[in-house]
């Protein structure tokens, strides 16, 4: 009707009332037909409400504020394994950590252990992931598989003593053993509708469940932003409308925006907290004030001092102020960029650095230029955890060196080698298994490149420790035969040269080039005394606040134990968590956390190119270490 199309252009917050029937439709796609504009659920609040007369008042609350997650259960064969699912609840856990909201957590857990949790404990809040089944002629199969042919289903809510207020089931990962067609693709949108009808039926208050297969990466972001609204006082309507307007942004090409069908009360409150009082914009009369500001909110990254989704909201804040006031230069560009980048928000980053380097007449620094360099490289690894491998973000990576290669040409820096070090880490990540070993011996040359220029622990310990894995690995490749041959090709030059200049010339040559074999020829101990006396050299930074000094001491003992001179054993790695967990309490943005948990991920890669017992079980702990610290970042 015309009525309802014109209530819907208004773009007001819309409680859809729907049967059991109507339910079914994927409401949250509809849009007007002009090019420009945006979904309805985007542009204004929407949530399902259900027209039912079987809805049950007579249930027990809970009082007792608890969580139940439950993440990829194991299924003994009957279906694939989610790493999505499994990683979701993992992320829900950390959030829930953060807020100091209980949790019990069962992740890769059988079907027992889920149900006896369930019956077993008072719940307000459930979080769910695993596969779904929908099947109208069955309901005893219509829900979430827990188990082998053992589903979760609507009456299994209904039995519970305590009913639980907020439900959020994803049924919907991409799950790389699911073929299409089957049953566990086919009928979700319907599996959502007959799962959040059910649950509302029975009495709880608020229900998100995903109708169709979601991208993995954009699911952990609506979780965050929908709990962290919800932790924050946001009530349920307003939580869903900024968590779906946060992926229609941040995720525009699918439509796992619209793929959550949320049910129940609008108004609906997880925590009586008071919202924070929005922050009064700044009135800016010139430039440097508002370089002030930024400059400000990036050291507080850094210090901790405010926490990534308030740094965005205040960054937002002094950029509509900044352009209000007329102020748009370069300077506020690159530092909006830069705090982007800091906050780990790696495609807005981009996009706000090609922005910037596109002005006309635009002024920038080099360290800009060097900074989109690293941040193009640590884009393409973002996406590659999502769709796999792919021949785009190798030809992306080629055009990275390309510019690495124009800013070497102003001349070396140990930054500069330093960031074409960890480009090549990140495309032999990315890389097919017969490429890897070169690339991360390019890495592992780029490194020790670097520590000639100056003698950092950074390029320091990432050269050793690759150095040691890669020799491990593959030991003939241990001293490069091109430094081999090109020692004797200088040597012979030497021979041949005319005057003293040349002679000094491809004299320097051949020291550098003796001085690059002497390195690639240390034995352990040789290397053990270097990394040590290293150490021993750090100079105390009692109160320092920078994050790289805070961090050294961690690497130089993860190059130890690499080395073999500390022993790899369970409380070396708790000492190692411990350590990094009490640094981020009082240090280090987002970022910076994100590149650490990275670090490990490629680690782990180089690891894996090996089936030595030795190398396994230094792969195991590191990858449990990574684990852990992903909880932890934020």
């Amino acid at each position: 009707p015309n009525e309802f199309k014109d209530r819907l252009k208004s773009k007001a917050n819309i409680n859809w009332v729907l049967d059991e029937r109507s339910a079914a439709y994927p409401w949250e796609l509809l849009q007007e037909k002009s090019a420009d504009a945006k979904p309805l659920c985007i542009g204004g609040g929407m949530i399902r409400q259900l027209m039912t007369n079987s809805f049950r008042e007579d249930k027990q609350r809970g009082a007792t504020e608890l969580a139940l997650i439950v993440g990829d259960p194991l299924l003994n064969g009957f279906a694939g394994q989610l790493d999505g699912a499994r990683d979701e609840a993992l992320k829900v856990q950390s959030l829930f950590a953060q807020h100091e909201f209980p949790t019990i957590t069962l992740v890769n857990t059988n079907y027992h252990q889920v149900t006896n949790a369930m019956y077993g404990n008072d719940f307000k809040v459930m979080h769910l992931a695993s596969h779904g089944v929908y099947d109208p002629a069955d309901p005893s199969r219509s829900g979430m598989v827990v188990g082998d042919s053992v589903f979760l289903t609507t009456s299994d809510f209904r039995q519970l003593g305590v009913t639980p207020e907020l439900v959020f089931i994803n049924c919907c990962h991409l799950g790389r053993h699911v073929p299409p067609g089957s049953e566990l693709a086919t009928g979700r949108f319907r599996l959502a509708a007959n799962i959040g009808t059910g649950l509302i039926e029975s009495g709880v208050k608020a229900v998100i469940a995903a109708g169709w297969a979601v991208n993995d990466l954009a699911a952990h972001d609506f979780a965050t932003v929908f709990y962290n609204k919800m932790f924050s006082g946001y009530n349920f309507g307003d939580a869903v409308s900024a968590a779906r307007a946060y992926l229609y942004e941040k995720h525009p090409h699918n439509n796992t925006w619209g793929a959550y069908q949320c049910y129940g009360d609008p108004f609906y409150k997880l925590v009586n907290r008071t919202i924070a009082q929005k922050a009064v914009a700044p009135d800016y009369a010139i430039e440097e004030e508002a370089l002030v500001d930024l400059n400000n909110l990036r050291n507080s990254l850094d210090t901790r001092s405010v926490t990534s989704v308030e740094a965005l909201e205040k960054l937002e804040l002094i950029m509509s102020s900044a352009n209000n006031a007329g102020l748009k230069s370069a300077s506020i560009a690159e530092l909006r960029s830069a705090i982007l980048l800091e906050v780990g928000e790696y495609q807005e980053a981009l996009f706000a650095y090609n922005a910037m380097f596109a002005e006309n007449a635009a002024t920038f620094s080099v360290a800009a230029l060097e900074r989109l360099c690293n941040l193009r490289s640590k884009s393409c690894v973002a996406v590659y955890r999502t769709d796999g491998f792919s021949q785009f973000f190798i030809n992306e990576m080629k055009d990275v060196f390309r510019q690495l290669d124009q800013l070497v040409t102003f001349g070396k820096t140990p930054e500069r080698l330093s960031i074409i070090g960890s480009s090549y880490k990140r495309l032999a990540l990315m890389s097919e298994a017969k490429d890897k070993l070169a690339n991360y011996r390019k890495s592992e040359a780029s490194y020790l490149e670097a520590y000639f220029l100056k003698a950092q622990p950074y390029s320091l310990n990432n050269w050793v420790v690759m150095k040691v894995i890669l020799d491990l690995v593959d030991p003939s490749s241990s001293v490069p035969e091109r430094l081999i041959k090109a020692e004797q090709t200088a040597v012979e030059k030497l021979e041949r040269a005319y005057n003293n200049t040349e002679y000094r010339e491809i004299e320097d040559k051949i020291n550098q080039i003796r001085k690059t074999l002497s390195h690639h020829r240390k034995t352990l101990p040789e290397l053990i005394e270097m990394i040590s006396a290293a150490r021993v050299s750090l100079r105390p930074s009692f109160g320092s606040m920078d994050y790289w000094d805070l961090i050294q001491e961690i690497a130089f003992d993860i190059s130890l134990i690499f080395l073999g001179a500390i022993p790899s054993i369970p409380e070396m790695w708790d000492k190692i968590y411990g350590s990094f967990a009490d640094i981020w309490k009082r240090a280090g943005s987002k970022g910076k956390m994100m590149s650490e948990v990275e670090n490990l991920e490629i680690l782990s890669d180089m690891l894996s190119l090996s089936v030595s017992e030795r190398i396994t079980d230094l792969k195991e702990d590191v990858d449990e270490l990574k684990l852990k610290l992903e909880l932890l970042v934020r």
